[in-house]
């Protein structure tokens, strides 16, 4: 029977051949992935090898091919008029949520509406959150960026709710209210 400084030993020489092993498998694959051909141009097998690899991870992390491209987005904001759009949604949903509160009410972070929320209102997820709820019901902006990109909408809902409320701290001291 092996003694157990034996055992030690061989376990310390496997485990630095596994990690070897493991980059020597990495490296490979990241040289696959990057390997090119005429000015930069991926080889073709390469191409057809990297979406396949892609095209499985996705569909592995999803479940299936349907929950995939249902989790897909199928827009993105290329464009600086979409991303003026979408920030003229965001304020909106900022005045309606404020609509008639004084200035008080919304310096309080608690009664502020976050990123997130308008988020939620645009892509039209539910939520628990009272800010959200009220526009799932009543509001014409429920939904309206459902199908574009979720960390693009929430890129430019930071942005612009962050801006509103730095915008509106001048009405502090005049003590108004959101119209």
């Amino acid at each position: 029977m092996p003694s157990i400084e034996a055992l030690l030993k061989k376990e310390r020489s496997d485990t630095s051949k596994i990690y070897q092993d493991f980059s020597e498998q990495l490296n490979d694959l990241i040289n696959r992935y990057f390997r090119t051909e005429n000015e930069g141009k991926f080889l073709h097998t390469d191409r057809i090898l990297t979406v396949l690899l892609a095209e499985t991870m996705e569909v592995e992390i999803a479940g299936s091919v349907d929950e995939r491209n249902a989790l897909m987005p199928l827009l993105y904001l290329d464009s600086h008029r979409e991303k003026a759009e979408l920030e003229a949604q965001v304020k909106t949903i900022l005045r309606d949520f404020h609509h008639g509160t004084s200035s008080s009410q919304w310096l309080d972070p608690a009664n502020r509406m976050k990123p997130l929320d308008a988020v939620k209102v645009l892509m039209g997820i539910q939520s628990t959150r009272e800010s959200v709820k009220r526009f799932s019901q009543e509001s014409s902006l429920w939904a309206k960026r459902q199908e574009y990109d979720y960390d693009d909408v929430l890129k430019v809902s930071t942005a612009t709710v962050h801006q509103w409320y730095l915008d509106l701290l001048p009405t502090l001291s005049r003590g108004k209210q959101i119209h």
